[in-house]
């Protein structure tokens, strides 16, 4: 009889506990519910400690083994942090610390913890939780902006990557939402954004191959991989990448550029002077660009002559008032070169003067 007593009450106390949880998370429902009334009240101190009381209520409901293992239970506590991540009350300023990432963490996890006899999980309040979802993973994106633009770099990758995740989770149980993937493709590129700015040679080569792969490239992916072969001494994989891009975008000058240094590192003068022809025909906009590179020949090769008439080419191209700053270093440098040319002419006292003058009225100008 002892022995039924002792399964009786043991059984009853299961009960009681299963019985207790479910409670607490009907009772942080009906907390929430008060949040709201108060709230749309505008009573921001009752309602601040309803959401309060409701975070208290929720948090055993997540250990026991029963509710922890109900969508319900994970979606009323993403509610809950969701809230106190976007409320400005200033009530809540210690409680804000990292409420948006648990606010995620419980949405994705109502969405793969309770299966149906089917097989299929069961999702409380479906409509509600993607719309969370996303609007928090927009969240992270604009904070991953921020802290790229103070060049937190560690944060903002951070931020992307998570935005990115949580787009392309949302999309495994809304499959019909169209602007999902491009949602996570311009995670993606910030992502990679974030790499060429914090200089993350690695990262860029790994990101730049996913966003390849996805066929979402801008000329710039290109060039930064690129730039990192060049880094490297790779330069076979650096002349592939550049001609993958050159396929993709035969009118962007950036590859040309980018083509360019590869010549140079390569010690192809020919193949460089080539290119620089090129550009200078193909892009007005950017000839000064190409003449400038043009110049870096001539003066590797010590051909004073041709780059005081490339400089000259270059200061001709040069007429936006916004290049002013430009156009006196360009002078300056034009300077240099016809000074060192009349010593070279200093048998000819004629040419020598005229060269003279010449570089001291692009020094005036510098």
């Amino acid at each position: 009889m002892k022995k039924i007593l002792l399964v009786t009450l043991c059984s009853f106390s299961s009960f009681w506990l299963l019985f207790s949880q479910s409670s607490s998370v009907l009772t942080a429902w009906e907390y929430m519910e008060t949040y709201k009334r108060e709230k749309d009240a505008g009573n921001d101190a009752a309602s601040i400690q309803a959401l309060l009381d409701a975070k208290k209520e929720i948090e055993p409901a997540t250990k026991h083994p029963n509710t922890s293992q109900q969508s319900k239970t994970w979606k009323r506590r993403g509610d809950i942090y969701y809230e106190i991540a976007v409320n400005k009350s200033p009530r809540l300023v210690l409680e804000k610390e990292g409420a948006m990432d648990t606010a995620l963490a419980s949405y994705l996890r109502a969405t793969n913890v309770e299966l149906k006899d089917n097989g299929k999980y069961v999702i409380e309040d479906k409509g509600d939780l993607i719309f969370k979802l996303i609007t928090l993973a927009n969240r992270k994106m604009e904070e991953g902006n921020n802290q790229l633009e103070e060049k937190l770099y560690d944060k903002a990758m951070m931020a992307y990557e998570t935005a990115k995740y949580v787009y392309d989770q949302t999309l495994t149980i809304d499959p019909k939402n169209t602007s999902l993937p491009s949602a996570s493709n311009s995670a993606l590129q910030a992502m990679l954004i974030t790499a060429v700015s914090a200089e993350q040679k690695e990262k860029i080569i790994s990101l730049g191959e996913m966003v390849l792969a996805k066929g979402i490239a801008d000329p710039w992916v290109y060039q930064a991989m690129a730039g990192v072969y060049i880094d490297n001494k790779d330069l076979a994989n650096a002349k592939t990448i550049l001609a993958k891009g050159k396929e993709k975008y035969p009118n962007e000058s950036a590859i040309y550029l980018a083509e360019l240094r590869v010549a140079f590192d390569e010690n192809d003068t020919q193949r460089a002077q080539q290119i620089i022809k090129e550009g200078k025909e193909k892009f007005p906009d950017k000839k000064a660009d190409f003449i400038l590179e043009e110049v870096n020949i001539y003066l590797t090769q010590g051909d004073d002559e041709k780059a005081s008439k490339a400089l000259e080419e270059a200061i001709d191209a040069f007429k936006n008032e916004d290049e002013k700053e430009i156009l006196k270093v360009l002078y300056f440098n034009a300077g240099i070169i016809y000074d060192n040319l009349s010593k070279k002419n200093s048998d000819n006292t004629t040419i020598a003067k005229e060269l003279r003058e010449k570089a001291y009225s692009h020094y005036n100008k510098s």
